[in-house]
């Protein structure tokens, strides 16, 4: 995140301040880590509604200080104090806060999209595995189906596709499987016998 911040506030600085010779500083990476860290506990503020009593004013006042620089063109707190420092540049901090929040949305994204995936492939492997399938013959064609939009998806349903495809069903512990449910069938039919 400080890298893409990096390039996105030189860059940004180049294309809006294009007679600026030279640029140092770290303002809008900070900019842009400040912007990070509020994403992350607005994220967190969703399930703890709390945090929003601190959170929304001080985003309020980020939003405020950074549209209030853009408007004028001067720093929002004062740098008399510090000497000189050069000239503000206020595009640094709009572009570093932009980019870190962009960034982190990115990544939160895709954070939520893995264990739904991953969810749906051992939906998958279950599936098969329920219906004595080979597993790889199965998830191999499942995907390729579902990318090209086939209309007869219904032809991949665990139990359609192992009766079309019976070189695909495993059947090594098949009457392991059988004998076991011999057993407990037997089992039950004892215990509801000796009940009565």
């Amino acid at each position: 995140m400080l890298v893409a911040c990096g390039l996105a506030v030189g860059c940004g600085v180049l294309a809006v301040v294009p007679e600026m010779a030279t640029y140092r500083g770290l303002s809008g990476v900070d900019s842009g880590q400040f912007a990070a860290a509020l994403c992350v506990e607005a994220d967190l503020a969703r399930r703890d509604r709390s945090r929003w009593f601190w959170l929304g004013p001080l985003a309020a006042i980020v939003a405020v200080k950074i549209l209030w620089e853009l408007s004028t063109g001067q720093m929002f707190f004062g740098t008399e104090s510090m000497g000189d420092i050069g000239l503000p540049v206020p595009v640094a901090h709009a572009v570093g806060a932009a980019t870190a929040a962009a960034f982190v949305v990115v990544q939160r994204g895709q954070r939520c999209q893995r264990p739904q995936q991953q969810a749906a492939r051992t939906r998958r492997l279950a599936g098969a595995k329920r219906h004595r399938i080979e597993p790889w013959c199965y998830v191999r064609e499942l995907p390729l189906r579902l990318h090209a939009d086939d209309p007869r998806l219904d032809e991949m349903l665990p139990d359609r596709w192992a009766a079309a495809h019976p070189e695909a069903v495993l059947t090594h512990r098949l009457d392991e499987s059988r004998a076991k449910a011999a057993r407990t069938r037997a089992r039950r039919a004892h215990r509801r016998a000796h009940r009565q």
